[in-house]
C-alpha cells in the first residue's frame, strides 16, 4: 500500500477517534520516513486525543523542525501548549501564524 493511502486511512482513524490505532500507524511509518511532518503532526493529533499533551509536543515540534512553516503543526503545537498551561508559549506561536 502507497505512502499516500496509508496516511488517508490513518487520518480516518483519527476522525474516528481510534487513537492507538493512529499513533501504532504514525510509528510505522516513521521508522522508515523519520522526517514526514503530515505523520509526525498526525500521532501529535492522536495524543492529544489522548490528552497525552507533552508527548504531543515533541511530535509537532518535530514536524516544525523539518517544515518550518507548516501552520497546523504550529498551531497544534500552541494547542498543547496551551493545555500545559504554557500560556507565553502558545501565544507566540499563534502568533507566529498570523504574518
Amino acid at each position: 500500500m502507497e505512502l499516500l493511502e496509508k496516511l488517508k486511512i490513518l487520518n480516518n482513524h483519527l476522525i474516528g477517534k481510534n487513537y492507538n490505532k493512529v499513533i501504532e500507524g504514525c510509528h510505522k511509518i516513521l521508522k522508515t520516513n523519520p522526517d514526514l511532518p503530515y505523520a509526525l503532526n498526525l500521532c501529535g493529533l492522536a495524543l492529544q486525543g489522548k490528552n497525552n499533551f507533552s508527548l504531543s509536543v515533541s511530535f509537532f515540534t518535530r514536524a516544525t523542525q523539518f517544515d518550518p512553516k507548516n501552520v497546523a503543526a504550529i498551531n497544534n503545537l500552541a494547542n498543547s501548549y496551551k493545555a500545559l498551561m504554557k500560556l507565553d508559549l502558545a501565544e507566540k506561536l499563534y502568533l507566529s501564524t498570523n504574518n
